[in-house]
């Protein structure tokens, strides 16, 4: 059904969070090369996994991770959006910071903590998460 759906239509597919360089094997008979430009996009955290070829021309690209500075920054500015200068309630200093070392540097992960955070105004809400 997706090989009928997808022919003669250029297209791009995101995997995302993949786990095994299976997927490709598991997959690819659905996604044929009609020479139309479509890509196939996963994210990984595994090595391994990103560096298989899946028998396709392909290309890693490695995050960069955030240091310590710029993670505070980008958390305050999600999470503390609402607040002057987005800063950092002086009572959630610590409990955000814990978090955001949680994140080890990783942009999105971080942005979408920091999105979750932004609607938690408890301390109490804070220390749960």
């Amino acid at each position: 059904m997706i090989t009928n759906f997808l022919r003669l239509k250029r297209y791009v597919i995101v995997f995302d969070d993949v786990w095994s360089s299976n997927l490709w094997r598991d997959i690819h008979v659905s996604l044929l090369d009609e020479g139309l430009g479509s890509r196939v996009i996963l994210t990984t955290r595994k090595e391994d996994v990103a560096s298989s070829s899946f028998g396709a021309k392909s290309r890693v690209h490695y995050i960069k991770l955030l240091g310590v500075s710029d993670a505070w920054n980008l958390f305050c500015m999600k999470a503390f959006s609402s607040n002057p200068n987005r800063c950092c309630p002086h009572h959630l200093k610590s409990l955000a910071q814990d978090l955001v070392a949680k994140c080890k540097g990783l942009p999105l992960a971080i942005a979408a903590l920091g999105g979750i955070m932004s609607s938690k105004y408890l301390d109490s809400d804070w220390r749960k998460f």
